[in-house]
């Protein structure tokens, strides 16, 4: 009886003094919301805009968006969401020359806002699930954009 108390506590122990750098399942989960193919409702005229996010193997999200004029891809994008030491990231690239990485400081089932105040354009982006749909927001001063998409 004594024995089984002893492996608890070492198991305890154990467990507590780990390094808290894996990825949870439930930090993991909290951006399932935004699984799926997904199409923008909130087009400007002639234009299609999607976006696709996926999870890997090993604990991130994977996203593509891209806008279609006709049939030409006139912008695409490639997201990251993805565990530092610290912090979750939002990793954009294609955009600019380098990646742009913005820090995710909100977080919940069905939303997050991630920041970079250094980046000129957008400082911060907000992504909701609200219903069925997926909203996407862009900010930066006095400017924002709104991009609603619904599942393909």
């Amino acid at each position: 009886m004594m024995n089984k108390y002893i492996l608890i506590i070492i198991a305890i122990v154990s467990l507590s003094s780990c390094k808290n750098d894996k990825v949870s399942f439930s930090d993991f989960e909290k951006f399932s919301f935004l699984n799926g193919d997904w199409e923008r409702v909130n087009d400007q005229k002639g234009q299609k805009t999607y976006e696709s996010w996926y999870p890997t193997n090993d604990g991130k999200w994977i996203g593509t968006g891209y806008t279609l004029q006709d049939k030409d891809t006139v912008f695409k994008e490639e997201l990251l969401i993805s565990r530092s030491s610290n912090s979750w990231n939002l990793t954009v690239t294609g955009v600019n020359n380098d990646a742009t990485i913005f820090e995710i400081n909100e977080r919940s089932n069905n939303s997050f806002t991630a920041v970079n105040p250094k980046n000129e354009f957008p400082k911060m982006i907000k992504y909701s699930k609200i219903g069925d749909q997926l909203k996407a927001i862009i900010i930066a001063d006095s400017m924002e954009i709104a991009f609603d998409f619904k599942r393909r």
